[in-house]
């Protein structure tokens, strides 16, 4: 019985490092079911601000990380919101739809994405 305590205890010992070292990956997961939809959603299938859409890694530590997606056209505010002007444009906004659609399964993609790592950190 002591045999079978001491193996659990150090699966138990294993699961923050292997936490800690998924928490990037699993952020990168559901920030790419966000993009995804934000390049479906972009109002041009080529040019710019297609091209412009991104993500990067923002922030890692032992108990958190963060994944951003990002348009880094100078023009893609004023097609998300529109503008006026002496040539006005409506609004076709693309990333706030997307963000808005996906965030329940970009949350769920995180999660999977964990327990997998936890359900490999407890074999």
């Amino acid at each position: 019985m002591s045999n079978d305590f001491e193996r659990y205890a150090a699966k138990l010992r294993g699961i923050t490092p292997a936490m800690t070292a998924v928490l990037p990956r699993a952020a990168r997961a559901g920030a790419l079911v966000i993009k995804a939809e934000v390049e479906a959603n972009a109002p041009v299938d080529e040019g710019e601000l297609k091209r412009s859409i991104g993500d990067r890694p923002v922030k890692a530590g032992a108990t958190s990380a963060s994944h951003q997606v990002h348009v880094g056209a100078v023009h893609a505010l004023w097609v998300e919101r529109g503008h006026g002007g002496r040539h006005p444009a409506p609004a076709h906004p693309f990333f706030r739809p997307a963000f808005d659609a996906k965030e329940q399964e970009a949350r769920e993609r995180t999660v999977e994405v964990m327990n997998e790592a936890l359900r490999g950190a407890m074999k």
